[in-house]
């Protein structure tokens, strides 16, 4: 069986079973593939020519391969999304279905803002090499933020394999090359990309690692590990609600504040637009510093199997002395969510994701024509998620005093490209 001329297309009913005749039956490679939280669409090729294949249809409810772990809810946005513009996605949910790499994927903003955003909640259930191969996203951005476990990856321009931890992060620039090589059982990852959808392309070419850039960077934007001792914390501070929303005097005063008698910390990630990233990404926790106190602290994660706790994910002492990455934040206190630097941005959309203990959230939404609105959000449990609508003063407050940390994701500039 042979693909003669330049190209053809087929449809398919099961998309998986077709690529693997094509690659193992017939000598094709796989050349892209998309969407990846539930392909639909994939390119293949070999001498003779090209294959696009398509999809004949979305995965029925039911289908064990499309919903491991409950129904299929893909047409119930309508049920996560109020009127107010508030969108929860609850780990309690269990929407979860299986996507590229035999990853699980949890969609947490159904909306997708139009098109501009996809966030995504990855899981990797099984302990073990991960089957992956060297590729790339034709994104304008994309985060990932480990929430549980951890993974080995390896970058184009950024040296040997690492693993990434729990409350570590990777800014992957656009079309930079990279690969998943193992994960430990119950991995946990946030994704978040722009455009919502986008090909994934496989690089049969480039062999990982590669030599190590002392500033790595792909389609202008600067490639980001932050990592446990990166992190330089700063308080959070309550705002006078009369201000309106980001507008206050303070660097902090972008949306965000803290409930009555809590005390909330900071620490700004190296993701930003000022360092030409098309969002910002900041790391909030229930705070110990005293006013205008700035702390440095590694806090340790879950280790691969038979990795001593003090060896970090390079073989290298893994300290809060440790010397940073070139990626590390400033040492002077960062604005939370200060204005965008492209001043054609306008406001947008926050993401809050929990990533321990959990967390009441409220909020003022302030209308054009100067009103007020009290919102009761929700309580937030560990890898619950919440859309903030633009125009919303949000307030945060640890449930029962425990301990908690989120991550926070300023979608304003890519929502404001979109032209929403």
């Amino acid at each position: 069986m042979s693909a003669s001329g330049i190209g053809v297309r087929l449809q398919c009913q099961n998309l998986d079973q077709a690529i693997e005749a094509f690659t193992l039956e017939c000598g094709f490679r796989l050349d892209a593939i998309s969407p990846a939280d539930s392909p639909s669409r994939a390119e293949l090729s070999d001498p003779s020519g090209q294959v696009s294949l398509t999809l004949l249809a979305p995965r029925a409810a039911g289908d064990p391969t499309a919903r491991p772990d409950g129904p299929d809810r893909s047409g119930d946005e309508a049920g996560r999304v109020g009127n107010d513009g508030f969108e929860i996605s609850r780990l309690s949910d269990r929407d979860w279905g299986v996507g590229r790499a035999a990853m699980h994927y949890r969609d947490l903003v159904s909306s997708r803002l139009g098109g501009a955003v996809i966030a995504s909640h990855i899981r990797i259930p099984d302990a073990g090499p991960v089957p992956d191969r060297v590729h790339y996203h034709e994104v304008d951005f994309q985060l990932i933020f480990c929430l549980n476990g951890w993974v080995r990856l390896v970058y184009e321009a950024a040296g040997e394999p690492f693993v990434l931890h729990p409350g570590e992060a990777i800014l992957q620039a656009p079309t930079q090359r990279h690969r998943v090589l193992e994960a430990s059982a119950g991995l946990e990852v946030l994704e978040v990309s722009s455009p919502a959808e986008h090909p994934t392309r496989f690089d049969h070419n480039l062999e990982l690692p590669t030599a190590k850039s002392p500033q790595p960077a792909f389609g202008g934007q600067p490639y980001v590990h932050f990592r446990q001792q990166d992190r330089v914390w700063y308080p959070l501070t309550a705002l006078d609600e009369s201000a309106g929303p980001r507008d206050g005097a303070r660097g902090d005063s972008s949306g965000v504040t803290v409930g009555v008698g809590t005390s909330w910390e900071y620490s700004a990630t190296g993701i930003s637009p000022e360092r030409g990233h098309q969002a910002r990404v900041t790391v909030l926790r229930t705070g110990t510093a005293e006013s205008g106190e700035a702390i440095a602290e590694t806090v340790e994660g879950a280790e691969p199997a038979g990795r001593s706790p003090s060896e970090g994910s390079d073989g290298s002492a893994a300290t809060a002395s440790s010397a940073p990455s070139s990626t590390a934040p400033s040492s002077t206190a960062p604005s939370l969510f200060a204005p965008s630097a492209n001043p054609g941005a306008t406001e947008g959309p926050l993401l809050l994701m929990v990533t321990s203990g959990a967390v009441a959230v409220s909020a003022t939404r302030h209308e054009s024509t100067g009103r007020k609105e009290r919102v009761e959000v929700a309580a937030l449990g560990r890898a619950d998620s919440l859309l903030l609508p633009a125009g919303a003063l949000v307030e945060l407050t640890p449930v029962d005093g425990q301990p908690s940390e989120a991550v926070l994701v300023d979608l304003a500039l890519l929502t404001s490209a979109s032209g929403l």
